[in-house]
């Protein structure tokens, strides 16, 4: 049973610091500083057998001197990083906070008897508050994610086991994870006088919405020979067998008004060899 606390400083991205303001051409941002987190952590480990452990954590984790607009507005740094765009202006104030807490769970078969699995789940809520002074979940608050692994071998032929000559085995793995949709701010689909359609976001709302759930199950079928200081390995890995659509951005046709969807990996094959000494 541990209890813990931290607490931690981190320097922003550096093209935040050197963002210029608009209207006044100055390196307004240059005096942000760190943003600060408070980290309090309870958590309590099981040895239930050699080979069998269970962990249980729970935390929470408050934050401040986030950089947010100087007017009032929803904008958050805690946000950056969801997508390749950084959004930041050229006037932030280091005024905003935001919190996180969570329970997860760890159960986790050390590999023994031939198999392996490991079980990780994470109830959560991720907030923060920006300059509009408004309690938003922050992008990331998925709310759940669980992971299932599970791996097992079958000896095929062990030849001079004594010495450790020559081992071959079948490897089998699976892995099965689920976590909360993106998550975006609603809108409502406007045409201006141009004729062209954009997005008329709802700030009071931001990040309120959720897409669909992540979900995506990948297998992996390998042959391993194993020899006196050489490993051989023959793998056929199938990344989201099912070809689940999970969605990756959604981006609307000025043109015709039409949201469109732009999907994450889908069913993708891999063949892997090889060879460690």
């Amino acid at each position: 049973l541990g209890l813990s606390y931290g607490k931690h400083s981190q320097i922003l991205p550096f093209m935040v610091y050197f963002r210029k303001s608009e209207e006044h051409e100055q390196l307004s941002n240059k005096g942000l500083g760190m943003t600060k987190s408070d980290h309090l952590v309870l958590g309590y480990d099981l040895l239930i057998s050699k080979s069998l452990r269970l962990k249980l954590e729970t935390y929470y984790q408050n934050i401040y001197n986030v950089p947010v607009d100087t007017s009032p507005t929803a904008y958050s740094l805690l946000n950056e990083g969801a997508d390749y765009i950084i959004r930041s202006s050229g006037e932030l104030i280091g005024e905003g906070t935001g919190y996180n807490y969570g329970l997860e769970l760890t159960l986790e078969k050390f590999f023994s008897d031939n198999y392996y699995f490991l079980l990780t789940t994470s109830l959560f809520n991720s907030r923060f508050v920006g300059s509009d002074g408004i309690d938003h979940p922050t992008v990331f608050s998925g709310n759940y994610a669980a992971n299932f692994l599970l791996g097992k071998e079958f000896i095929l032929s062990n030849a001079n086991r004594s010495q450790k000559k020559s081992v071959s085995k079948i490897v089998l793995d699976f892995k099965q994870s689920m976590a909360g949709g993106k998550r975006y701010t609603p809108f409502e689909i406007v045409q201006l006088p141009t004729g062209q359609y954009e997005a008329l976001y709802d700030e009071s709302m931001q990040f309120e919405k959720q897409l669909k759930d992540y979900f995506r199950t990948d297998i992996k079928i390998g042959y391993k020979l194993q020899t006196r200081g050489v490993s051989q390995s023959l793998i056929f890995y199938i990344q989201n067998v099912t070809n689940h659509k999970n969605i990756l951005v959604q981006n609307l046709d000025k043109a015709n008004g039409l949201i469109i969807n732009e999907y994450q990996l889908g069913f993708f094959p891999v063949v892997l060899y090889r060879i460690e000494f």
